[in-house]
């Protein structure tokens, strides 16, 4: 949705249309350090990502202040419950207070293991419709790193249905530099706790959960327009136990 400004002029008034491009770029750790929790939906998902761009936007201010609307800038399509979806960024106030920077310390004396939270301080202003935050000084590393970034278009970023689609979207942005075999396609593989804990896949999800709720989703949606393949092996133990998830992806029909 575009932000619309009002100008007077000739004592007329000239209606100006600034459309965000909405091309978002942070540091490669933001991915493999970031937690987010398992109750994040994918709306959430495309509030949060949205909000760094307003960040990065405003980056020499350490008090933001984002209209309601302008979350919906990104959106493939005009959101037309407004009230349910002001009562979505309410309950995206609630969740973000759990996002926090995984980091170790180490040093010769001490080894270091802590959370800081992504947001110092973050209020929703219902009358208002007015979302104000102040982000952590680390975190902002995160959005402003100029060394081993990625960065992607929030437009088609937030036209992906699924939340776990968009986080597996996002790691393959990051790797895309990784060489591609004489098929043309290019291999990752995760520990499944990275797996896990990168896509915030609920621990009481049992391999078929993940397979029909994560899996399946994700290759049907990514390897439709977005990559031109996306497909998941698993590898096992000798015990057949589940190591790891390799992802098998072909991205030459991004730029």
């Amino acid at each position: 949705m575009p932000n619309i400004t009002l100008g007077f002029r000739f004592k007329e008034f000239i209606m100006k249309i600034e459309v965000e491009k909405g091309d978002l770029s942070y540091a490669n750790e933001m991915n493999m350090t970031l937690s987010f929790p398992e109750s994040f939906t994918a709306s959430d998902f495309n509030m949060f990502f949205t909000i760094c761009y307003f960040i990065k936007k405003d980056r020499f201010n350490d008090k933001i202040e984002i209209p309601f609307s302008a979350l919906e800038s990104f959106l493939p399509s005009k959101i037309k419950n407004k009230k349910r979806f002001h009562e979505d960024i309410v309950k995206f106030v609630d969740k973000i207070k759990l996002i926090s920077k995984i980091y170790t310390i180490k040093t010769i004396e001490e080894e270091v293991y802590g959370l800081d939270a992504f947001f110092t301080s973050i209020k929703a202003y219902r009358n208002k419709q007015i979302l104000s935050l102040e982000v952590n000084k680390k975190a902002k590393e995160f959005l402003f790193s100029f060394s081993r970034y990625l960065y992607f278009n929030l437009h088609e970023f937030c036209g992906i249905k699924s939340k776990y689609s968009k986080s597996v979207f996002r790691i393959l942005i990051q790797f895309k530099n990784v060489k591609s075999n004489f098929k043309g396609e290019k291999e990752l593989t995760l520990t499944k706790k990275q797996f896990r804990d990168l896509l915030s896949i609920p621990k009481k999800y049992k391999p078929a959960h993940i397979d029909q709720k994560v899996l399946k989703p994700s290759s049907s949606e990514l390897s439709d327009g977005y990559f031109n393949k996306v497909d998941f092996v698993k590898e096992f133990s000798d015990s057949n136990d589940i190591i790891a998830y390799k992802i098998i992806f072909d991205d030459s029909n991004r730029k």
